[in-house]
């Protein structure tokens, strides 16, 4: 009997102090591999995928450079606000739109990432076809520039048969003094 619990004993402990601890290590050891397995896997795809992801940089950089010539650029922000009312006489005469009045207001606040709005509202008088071909400009527009507001109602005149429309609208470029205009 003492023998049996002497042999009892001695595999309670051979369980406890070496092959318990055998399993953890070994456990631990094979998360460790599979760990460093997936790791590696992760590098060769994105060494396997390097050309690609050069490729989408450069494409971003080609877009960034795209649309940073897509603000207004000047010396001061009271320049760069001429020039989008420039810009924005230009699209009313192109598109055979009469403008009524075009306020250009002070700097705008709140910019992002170095940008600062310059805000305009400005009122306008011609056909629906006038109308949606100003507003075609100015979302396909050399410049930026974003309608906040926007607001058309019938106008009492009538120009050859056809009534006219009065379009308002509040709008904003966004001005980049940190770089000037490319060529």
């Amino acid at each position: 009997m003492v023998a049996a619990s002497g042999g009892i004993i001695a595999v309670v402990l051979v369980l406890l102090y070496a092959v318990i601890p055998f399993a953890n290590r070994w456990t631990t050891r094979e998360d460790a591999i599979a760990a460093k397995a997936e790791q590696l896997v992760r590098l060769e795809g994105m060494v396997a995928g390097k050309a690609e992801f050069a490729n989408a940089v450069a494409a971003l950089e080609q877009q960034r450079v795209r649309s940073a010539g897509r603000l207004l650029h000047g010396s001061t922000p009271a320049l760069a606000a001429s020039r989008l009312q420039s810009i924005l006489t230009r699209y009313a005469e192109q598109s055979r739109v009469a403008l009524a009045s075009i306020d250009l207001a002070r700097e705008g606040e709140g910019g992002v990432a170095g940008l600062s709005p310059v805000p305009v509202q400005l009122s306008a008088n011609g056909d629906i076809y006038g109308l949606v071909d100003f507003l075609a400009y100015i979302r396909d527009g050399e410049k930026l520039i974003v309608i906040d507001e926007m607001s058309v109602r019938g106008n009492p005149r009538r120009a050859s048969g056809q009534q006219l429309l009065t379009l308002t609208l509040r709008l904003h470029g966004l001005y980049s003094s940190r770089e000037e205009e490319p060529a």
